[in-house]
């Protein structure tokens, strides 16, 4: 066996050690009688409400919204020569 080979096996076995020192050595949670962090939740009460009807819904000024959604008018409001003009 090489040193180089040896001297990985022997701190390979000193990790090792140290790892179960200081595994024994934490005081673990016990196994018995434990309660989780969850068991003081409260279920949510969530809110049911119906869908968005027409009714809910209350429109202003229809002509202005018509003459927003012209195709014409869009095409003024996305040519950037046109608004800098106006």
């Amino acid at each position: 066996m090489s040193r180089k080979l040896r001297w990985v096996l022997i701190g390979a076995v000193l990790v090792l050690g140290a790892g179960i020192i200081v595994s024994q050595s934490i005081n673990w949670p016990a196994t018995k009688n434990i309660q989780g962090t969850l068991g003081g939740v409260q279920k949510a009460e969530k809110t049911q409400v119906d869908q968005i009807g027409d009714q809910d819904v209350a429109l202003t000024d229809a002509d202005l919204q018509k003459l927003l959604q012209n195709d014409a008018v869009q095409k003024i409001i996305e040519n950037k020569e046109v608004l800098v003009a106006l």
